[in-house]
């Protein structure tokens, strides 16, 4: 079995979140794909702390519902990772999330992770781009491999669930995503 475990960085149910499970639909066409989806605003994450006892220890010390997701991702074989654009960057509950993974870095826990990429929304291509590359930094950092990156213009709530031709596409990318971790 092939487990993907998203994260959606949304607070609300709109874009972002019909593009992630959108996606996620694709990956489970292919046989052998378990998917869970991880919606950031139903955790209620808190911040992290700016312990550096929590970078030696290699582990974050917050105690919350997000915490054992975060150990999950070390067992997990592939990520997908979405974000709405706010303000050409992630939302708040997403910065919290990569802030979270800081300690993870360290020892590379999560080197090597098939990953996909998601923003949704933006005023233009070009903005939803600078919050791409702070997604593709956050990869970096932490040496996922991203194999599939979707920006989506989306200005309205239902912009993309309304889209049909656009929902058939991430789920096709959702299904050959799956396929390269089978392949």
């Amino acid at each position: 079995m092939t487990n993907i475990l998203a994260f959606s960085g949304s607070m609300r149910k709109g874009n972002t979140e019909a593009l992630t499970e959108a996606f996620l639909t694709g990956c489970k066409k292919v046989k052998g794909i378990k998917t869970k989806h991880i919606k950031l605003r139903q955790l209620k994450p808190k911040e992290e702390c700016g312990n550096d006892e929590c970078w030696h220890r290699e582990k974050c010390s917050v105690k919350d519902s997000l915490s054992p997701l975060l150990e999950k991702i070390k067992e997990t074989d592939a990520l997908v990772l979405a974000t709405p654009n706010y303000f050409n960057s992630v939302s708040g509950i997403f910065k919290t999330f990569i802030d979270r993974t800081n300690p993870y870095c360290k020892n590379r826990r999560f080197e090597g992770k098939k990953t996909c990429l998601i923003v949704a929304g933006g005023h233009s291509q070009e903005a939803n781009e600078k919050a791409m590359s702070y997604l593709r930094e956050f990869a970096r950092i932490h040496r996922l491999n991203v194999i599939e990156e979707i920006k989506i213009l989306a200005e309205k709530k239902d912009d993309v669930q309304k889209n049909r031709k656009l929902m058939k596409e991430t789920e096709e990318k959702g299904k050959k995503f799956a396929e390269k971790l089978n392949g």
